[in-house]
């Protein structure tokens, strides 16, 4: 849970950066930069541990990799929530209809009847159903960056022995 709070710190700064580089753009580089050092910053974190412990398998690693980002997504669900609810005043719905007003985005959406997309903006217009969206696409970022970190966590571990 310590590795995942750790973990959550930087991804939450990273969320609200790129949340807010919408209006400034240099924050949503800044935030793409800060989700990428999460996962050295995880691995590091699970690297230590398995010094700590003096060998790394495989599969524990994996196993200590994955409650990490599950308890990251966890924690920044809360501050994604408190972003959705009390700061975003519909800026993410608007930002989401612009996109959607440009052509190459409707390339992109051509398969989707206009019924389908209207649909799926009004369940977004929630923050609890927006924040869920988040959470879910959190969960399947943590399933696929587990495996990464596992790398980073287990080089030079088990030369020791």
């Amino acid at each position: 849970m310590n590795f995942g709070m750790r973990t959550a710190v930087w991804w939450s700064i990273s969320f609200l950066c790129t949340m807010y580089g919408v209006r400034y753009p240099i924050l949503a580089n800044l935030g793409v930069f800060i989700a990428i050092f999460s996962v050295y910053y995880a691995g590091r974190l699970i690297r230590w541990y398995n010094q700590q412990i003096g060998y790394a398998p495989a599969f524990n690693t994996w196993w200590l990799a994955l409650i990490t980002y599950f308890f990251a997504t966890l924690s920044t669900t809360l501050v994604q929530y408190i972003y959705f609810r009390f700061l975003d005043k519909g800026m993410m719905l608007q930002q989401m209809e612009q996109f959607m007003q440009m052509p190459e985005y409707r390339q992109l959406l051509q398969g989707f009847s206009k019924a389908d997309i209207q649909q799926s903006m009004e369940l977004m217009k929630s923050p609890a159903q927006m924040t869920y969206a988040v959470f879910l696409f959190n969960i399947f970022l943590g399933l696929l960056l587990s495996f990464p970190t596992m790398l980073i966590g287990i080089i030079h571990v088990n030369k020791k022995q």
